[in-house]
């Protein structure tokens, strides 16, 4: 009886054995494959591109909703415009089809109300508009170089204008609504 109780007690060391290599093997192979997926995870931080490329990109809120959008406009140009958290355009960030940048903030209707951009001579420009889209104030560069402001009423029209006289000289004029000089100075 001593035998049958020693083999059994051997046989369950032999097990015990077998199991605990196995064990060990299993060990080493998690060990292996962790270290593999750590060393790929460095690697693919450390691995920064050059350039990234794509059609688009947006960025969402919490809702899906759009905030950030850079891409493309309807007239092929690049543009970036940033929403509210309803999606309702704010900024805009794009250039005119003759390649001239502009930034434009809207309302909540989609209306343009500042633009900051570049005069067809290549000189800049910011303008404020009222929710009809006309011309309000208006600041920017002449022709010859010389820097100008204009404000308008709310149908656009001009009332007064601070200028360059073609001799050099500051310019004052208003007007009357319908094109009209009421005063010049000088």
């Amino acid at each position: 009886m001593e035998d049958a109780a020693m083999t059994t007690t051997e046989e369950r060391m032999e097990t015990l054995e077998k199991q605990i290599k196995s064990m060990k093997g299993l060990v080493v192979r998690l060990f292996v494959l962790l270290v593999l997926t750590a060393g790929g995870l460095v690697a693919s931080v450390l691995i920064q591109p050059d350039v990234i490329r794509a059609k688009g990109f947006e960025v969402v809120n919490d809702n899906d909703v759009v905030v950030v959008s850079v891409g493309e406009s309807s007239a092929g140009i690049g543009l970036i415009a940033t929403c509210d958290s309803r999606g309702i355009g704010l900024v805009q960030i794009t250039a005119t089809t003759s390649g001239q940048g502009v930034v434009t903030t809207l309302n909540e209707k989609g209306q343009q109300l500042v633009e900051l951009g570049v005069t067809t001579d290549g000189g800049g420009t910011v303008r404020t508009k009222n929710g009809k889209g006309q011309s309000l104030v208006e600041i920017g560069v002449t022709v010859s170089g010389d820097g100008f402001v204009q404000t308008n009423n709310g149908k656009g029209e001009s009332l007064v204008r601070l200028g360059v006289t073609t001799e050099g000289e500051g310019l004052v004029v208003t007007e009357d609504g319908k094109g009209q000089a009421t005063s010049t100075l000088p």
